[in-house]
């Protein structure tokens, strides 16, 4: 790892920053997660962890999940053709993973897909679909994100 990419993990310990592992590979990321651990970083995000260029596969989101990170899925394909076979890997994913170390989240805003609310309810709806529960829905929407960073679930 660069030194410099140590000195940005680091800061962001020294500041209780949140650390999302962005657009790199699976192994990067572990790699990475494990870095931040080591350094002390209390709030970790698997950027988008089922998609490209990320696809990490369940093995590697429990990894991530020991870790202390939260595992991040999005609803940005809901309108690709293979859409309902994406929902499937995503819900049985976040099953394996379990909820409590998972966060729902849109990915949206480009041109040509749904607005990010509308987008986001949706991908909701969708969860709902799969059989999760409103509680488990709440956790990964709300009550997981919330306290990544830092902030009470309990206010509306």
């Amino acid at each position: 790892m660069l030194p410099e990419t140590k000195a940005v993990i680091s800061a962001i310990a020294k500041h209780q920053l949140v650390l999302a592992t962005g657009h790199v590979s699976s192994q990067e990321g572990l790699m990475l997660l494990r870095e931040a651990r080591q350094q002390g970083v209390q709030h970790l995000v698997v950027t988008h962890a089922s998609n490209a260029p990320i696809e990490m596969n369940v093995a590697q989101m429990r990894e991530a999940a020991s870790l202390g990170a939260v595992v991040e899925f999005v609803g940005s394909t809901l309108h690709s053709a293979d859409a309902q076979q994406r929902m499937d890997r995503i819900a049985d994913a976040i099953r394996q993973v379990g909820a409590q170390s998972c966060i729902l989240s849109s990915d949206l805003g480009q041109k040509g897909n749904p607005l990010p609310p509308d987008g986001y309810g949706e991908f909701l709806t969708a969860m709902a679909a799969k059989g999760f529960s409103e509680r488990e829905i709440d956790q990964m929407s709300r009550q997981n994100p919330a306290r990544l960073l830092g902030l009470s679930a309990n206010s509306r």
